[in-house]
């Protein structure tokens, strides 16, 4: 089937009819989606159902494999709640930043450390040691962070999941701070801050042109045109 025909058929479904159906799918079954079936399912279901769906229970190489797929995740992006990138696993966290700009990745920092610090204590927990070994190398990047971020970065730092023995040193993990403060409400302009709504429930998208907007968004986040590809 083609994905206007799969989605033709998912149209016929009610709420009882698509929670059978997707709540019966295997790991298995969900890795031998056809192409069509991945871009059904990416324009039929919103981003927070889709990440909880599928993405949650994937490793990266699967997560990779999918992105590859789809394309353009810059909507899916944008379509997940503070609540989803509360609670992104670590497989999530390693496909977001290998494909993210460092420039991005900062912005990005400085606006979600406004809506809730855990999303970037999470980050800096999951990011990749060869990630980390980035930051260390560029003490400059330092001046980009205020005292309170910092801070942050440092204490998840510490508990990063792919750190065996301290591989970092612990002056070399900690950012020092600068000498003077920037105007971070500036940034580079790129990303606008959406400030934190109420979460939203599962829900399909509306699949002629751009979703509807939804509640429970934070910040824009930044553009990646492939999750979890370079």
């Amino acid at each position: 089937m083609t994905t206007d025909e799969i989605l033709s058929v998912w149209e016929i479904f009610d709420e009882r009819m698509s929670a059978k159906f997707f709540d019966g799918l295997n790991m298995g079954d969900i890795y031998a989606f056809t192409p069509a079936e991945w871009h059904a399912a990416f324009y039929g279901i919103a981003p927070s159902d889709f990440k909880k769906m599928f993405f949650d229970r994937m490793d990266t190489k699967g997560i990779m494999h999918v992105s590859e797929i789809l394309g353009d995740m810059d909507e899916f992006l944008e379509g997940l709640t503070v609540e989803d990138w509360k609670n992104l696993t670590a497989a999530e966290w390693e496909c977001f930043l290998i494909s993210t700009e460092i420039d991005d990745i900062v912005e990005f920092i400085h606006e979600m450390h406004a809506v809730d610090r855990k999303i970037v204590y999470d980050m800096f927990k999951f990011m990749p040691h060869e990630m980390l070994e980035d930051f260390r190398e560029a003490p400059e990047l330092s001046q980009e962070f205020s005292k309170i971020e910092l801070e942050t970065i440092s204490h998840a730092v510490e508990q990063n999941i792919s750190m065996k023995d301290s591989l970092l040193d612990d002056d070399e993990m900690e950012f020092e701070r600068p000498q003077h403060e920037r105007n971070h409400k500036n940034g580079r302009g790129r990303h606008g801050g959406r400030g934190d709504r109420d979460g939203h429930g599962p829900g399909k998208r509306n699949h002629h042109g751009k979703r509807e907007n939804r509640e429970g968004h934070g910040p824009e986040k930044p553009r990646n045109k492939k999750f979890g590809k370079n």
